[in-house]
């Protein structure tokens, strides 16, 4: 099977902006080959993506990420058109999406909108997304919505949930799944920030719990960095939790909020790394990590992966080289002393 890489930049490239970029993901005709949509390291991009795909289509896999020659510094996508999702699929195929490596701002706007809309009634592949930061202001019906026939995975994400009138869900299927493809959640970082409510989060939402299958929680990571407690449920049938952490500081929050009046903007321009003492390093499930983080850094930097989206880099100082001790040698000459030092003379 060939891929076919496309690429989104602000000048140069294939696209320059997300509305030709959805024109050519409606009209795609190499209805065989992978995708791979590579955008600029470094860029912003307002729009929402949306693509209406081809029940046609056989393709295994449609990637969206920042070119990896440009990984160091990630492009950020911005929703900015209210009741909108940022990414969202309309139409019955076959074909698996992954999303990955990418700074997602989420709209600010009351509303209906998710980060991710798979809405394919008959879509039967998972949807991924994995080492990402997101700042995303709405999830009352899902972060992520899932459907009938297929799955999300969620893996080594750290996400700040934004001023939401709803804690909602992460991970929401959008109707009654016959056929549930198992919803995985682990390994992320869950900052609630500015919301007005915080109890009672649900990482699968809706109907999960009539499907088939095994969803899985785990090794993740929720805290309120505003007030109150938080309550996590996961009390669906077929739910498998273990391992997630619920109103701990994952210090990496003073890195990322420093008070509550700040914007989403100000929040997505920071650094999400974690700090050195941080409960979340060398705790990941290396069943789930990515091989690489958001900027491309091997996992793991140290015993072993870290949780969110970008791995702890421990800076080691070499031991400097040690001075070789001076050699002296000594000759008589003419009775007058003479010392000789390696690489010198005396005269």
């Amino acid at each position: 099977m060939a891929t076919t890489t496309k690429t989104l930049r602000t000048s140069g490239g294939d696209f320059s902006t997300i509305t030709e970029l959805n024109a050519y993901m409606d009209g795609v005709s190499d209805l065989a080959d992978d995708i791979v949509i590579n955008i600029e390291g470094g860029a912003t991009f307002a729009g929402r993506f949306v693509w209406v795909g081809n029940s046609s289509r056989t393709g295994a896999l449609i990637t969206i990420q920042t070119d990896p020659a440009e990984q160091a510094t990630p492009a950020q996508i911005y929703n900015d058109v209210t009741d909108y999702h940022t990414f969202s699929t309309t139409q019955s195929s076959t074909y698996e999406i992954l999303v990955q490596n990418l700074k997602f701002r989420g709209n600010a706007n009351a509303g209906d909108s998710r980060l991710l809309q798979a809405s394919n009634s008959n879509l039967n592949k998972y949807v991924t997304v994995q080492n990402c930061f997101i700042v995303h202001s709405n999830v009352s019906n899902g972060l992520i919505v899932a459907s009938n026939n297929m799955g999300a995975k969620v893996f080594n994400n750290t996400i700040v949930i934004y001023d939401s009138t709803s804690t909602g869900s992460m991970i929401y299927h959008n109707a009654n799944p016959a056929n549930d493809l198992n919803g995985q959640f682990a390994n992320n970082i869950v900052i609630y920030y500015k919301n007005s409510t915080v109890s009672d989060i649900k990482i699968f939402g809706n109907k999960a719990d009539a499907a088939a299958g095994t969803r899985i929680a785990h090794n993740n990571y929720f805290y309120n960095a505003g007030s109150g407690a938080i309550t996590l449920n996961t009390d669906y049938d077929g739910t498998s939790s273990s391992g997630n952490v619920v109103d701990v500081d994952p210090e990496n929050v003073e890195a990322l909020i420093q008070s509550l009046d700040e914007s989403s903007a100000t929040i997505i321009a920071r650094n999400y790394g974690l700090q050195s003492d941080s409960p979340c390093v060398n705790t990941a499930d290396e069943t789930y990590a990515p091989a690489t983080d958001i900027i491309g850094t091997v996992r793991p930097q140290g015993v072993a992966d870290d949780i969110g989206c970008k791995e702890y880099l421990t800076v080691v100082v070499p031991e400097p080289e040690a001075t070789p001790a001076a050699v002296v040698i000594t000759k008589n000459v003419v009775g007058v002393s003479l010392s000789e030092r390696i690489g010198s003379r005396i005269l």
